[in-house]
């Protein structure tokens, strides 16, 4: 038998099969588009897809590494060039990237080492005079710094600066276990070097380990009591343990600004941090002032003018902090926590979170930070599963007690909403009344302090009735209730009764009330006694103006049931449009002191009882329940009934707009 000839069938390369080069420069050629146009972010994103796909090419890093310079990211930049190093060891470009960004990121000693290398190395390197110039240059500073740290510029001070840039770079990367690994091998030569001690300290710390962390930090600061680093570090650790006793002492210290002090760009930064972990405003500004007085303004960092946006706009000058954070972007690019504040500002006042100075990371991290989201997530949104894990949370990490008052006040968005959400379904003493602080404070979004005042409301510490709250960007009054909304329906339904209630629903919402009325009978023939079932049927009526028979089926479910809310408030509508005030009044005001309530009667009590305030011409009460309402909904009606309230008239003919059902 003849053997048949093989096709030549074209093959799309496989992962894992082989390299695909001509991928990889499609790839980078895509990326050098992106930057070109100036769209850093997304050529980065680009580049490290490309990165996960084919790992340590050298083509890919370099672009990488320059690509996280340009976006301001030093210790990611330096990272890649070390990985380029590593994956084209004869490539002298990758080195010399190399020692140059050593230099950028401050690490006299590793430059130095690097530019050393390459110049020995490489015989073209060898004759550029350029780089002679420079590791001269490096060779006089590592005189000068080691006559600052009192020591002689020998193989131990070389070996001992050399482990200290590696802790630090370890850090800048959260690398804790190779920051621990430097720090300590450097300490066996040194015990008391201080900045050895501040990185261990930080590597404890990040490890869930702060009394060795504050314990280092106390040792650090014994021996060198000028450490600004320890300082800093001291009132961080302290502040974040809610132990601020003493602390006045050490922040007065980073406050007298030494001369020595001054040129090193550090300083300014870690003493913004440490006067924000304290809530010193007042010494954030004055900080600045004295650095715009002695000509330093070039040495703060974006991270500073972060710090000190910050600082303005928790003193409400908005205008301030926007200039400041711009400043930081244009320092630091990369700056997110500088962005993330700028575009909270662009939402609508009542929404913004900022000003935050901290990541979510300073408040949450390492066992505790992993161990909390993951007991939370597990629950889910089971109310019983949520409260037992919120009580789990605070059993297994009794630091959240310290750490929840302060996650709502200062945190950002996920962790004040991570805050409040463990305070609400734990509900000890203490942190409800965390919460009812947090109600009627001026910080965070109006919906989620609302959300706690009903809360606390429910739970007795807040009389329901008129308070004042900060809504909208400003002091108003408001009728407080302290009802506990939820989403859950009472009748339960076959999956063949539910289809049909869906389907009447929709017709609803399409206008089309005959044909929603020919499925919901269909719906009550499977399951007659049905309380929405009925409700919605009295809806198709009332859409198709048969408003007698509309009222007779709520008045039947509210005789059978007098808290179904929807029925309630459906026959209070009813003697309000027939101007029975008194009548409607006797049916919604008990609805006040419920305790809960589905989330879409609330949204329908709201309106009834704007419109209560508009017929009794009482504005305000009007506006306060509209303010309620906003803080729950962004239903498209609420802007009707801000019209109906700057300019009363008429009342509306129906129970129920279609955007409501």
């Amino acid at each position: 038998m003849a053997k048949k000839k093989k096709k030549n069938v074209a093959r799309s390369p496989k992962k894992g099969f082989g390299l695909n080069v001509q991928n990889i420069k499609a790839g980078i050629a895509k990326a050098q588009k992106l930057l070109a146009s100036g769209d850093s972010k997304n050529a980065l994103t680009q580049l490290q897809e490309l990165d996960k796909l084919y790992p340590d090419r050298p083509e890919v890093l370099k672009y990488l590494a320059y690509t996280y310079h340009g976006l301001g990211y030093s210790a990611l930049y330096q990272l890649n060039l070390e990985k380029w190093v590593k994956a084209a060891t004869e490539d002298s470009n990758a080195l010399l990237g190399l020692a140059v960004a050593y230099l950028e990121n401050d690490r006299p000693s590793l430059a130095l080492e690097t530019f050393t290398l390459a110049r020995d190395k490489f015989a073209k390197i060898k004759e550029d005079k350029e780089i002679e110039e420079t590791i001269a240059e490096l060779e006089q500073a590592i005189v000068e710094i080691s006559k600052q740290l009192g020591m002689d510029a020998g193989d131990r001070t070389k070996q001992i600066m050399l482990l200290h840039e590696k802790a630090m770079s370890a850090l800048a990367l959260n690398n804790f276990a190779e920051t621990r690994q430097h720090a300590e091998q450097l300490l066996e030569i040194e015990p008391n070097f201080a900045g050895a001690l501040n990185n261990l300290s930080f590597a404890y710390w990040f490890d869930n380990q702060p009394a060795e962390a504050i314990a280092l930090t106390e040792q650090c600061l014994e021996a060198n009591p000028n450490s600004y680093h320890a300082l800093s570090n001291y009132i961080a650790y302290r502040t974040w343990q809610g132990d601020r006793e003493g602390l006045e002492e050490y922040a007065e210290k980073l406050k007298e600004s030494r001369d020595s002090w001054q040129d090193d760009p550090d300083y300014w930064t870690k003493a913004a941090e440490a006067f924000s972990w304290l809530e010193e405003d007042d010494s954030l500004f004055k900080l600045y002032k004295v650095a715009e007085e002695n000509d330093k303004l070039e040495k703060l960092m974006g991270i500073f003018y972060h710090y000190l946006a910050a600082a303005h706009l928790r003193q409400k000058r908005e205008t301030e902090a926007r200039s400041f954070w711009e400043k930081a972007l244009e320092k630091s690019p990369g700056l997110d926590i500088a962005e993330e504040n700028l575009e909270d500002l662009k939402q609508p006042a009542g929404k913004h979170h900022s000003p935050w100075s901290f990541s979510g990371d300073r408040w949450l991290f390492g066992a505790m930070q992993k161990g909390v989201i993951e007991t939370i997530s597990n629950a889910e949104e089971d109310t019983g599963k949520l409260k037992e894990a919120a009580s789990l949370c605070l059993e297994k990490y009794p630091e959240l007690k310290i750490l929840i008052p302060q996650m709502i006040k200062r945190g950002d968005p996920r962790s004040r909403s991570l805050a409040v959400l463990l305070a609400e379904y734990a509900k000890t003493p203490e942190l409800l009344a965390v919460l009812k602080e947090f109600a009627l404070s001026d910080i965070g979004p109006d919906d989620i302090r609302h959300e706690a005042a009903a809360l606390v409301s429910n739970e007795g510490l807040m009389p329901a009735g008129q308070t004042t709250m900060w809504i909208q960007g400003q002091w108003q009054d408001i009728f407080l209730i302290g009802i506990e909304l939820h989403n859950e329906m009472v009748d339960e339904h076959t999956p063949e009764t539910s289809k049909l209630l869906e389907q009447g629903i929709k017709n609803l919402k399409g206008s089309n009330p005959e044909k929603a009325e020919e499925f919901l009978k269909q719906a009550l023939e499977l399951n007659p006694e049905a309380r929405d079932l009925k409700y919605n049927l009295a809806i198709a009526y009332q859409l198709q103006d048969r408003d007698e028979e509309a009222e007779e089926i709520c008045q039947k479910l509210y005789d059978r049931d007098p808290n179904y809310p929807f029925a309630r408030i459906a026959l209070a509508k009813y003697h309000l449009d027939r101007k029975e005030i008194e009548k409607a009044e006797e049916l919604v005001q008990p609805m006040i002191q419920w305790k809960s309530m589905n989330h879409l009667a609330f949204h329908f009590l709201c309106q009834l009882n704007i419109e209560l305030g508009l017929v009794k011409k009482e504005i305000e009460k009007a506006r306060s329940w509209l303010n309620i309402w906003k803080q729950v909904s962004d239903s498209p009606n609420i802007e009707y009934w801000e019209e109906r309230i700057e300019h009363p008239g008429g009342m509306v003919d129906e129970l129920l707009e279609e955007d409501d059902l």
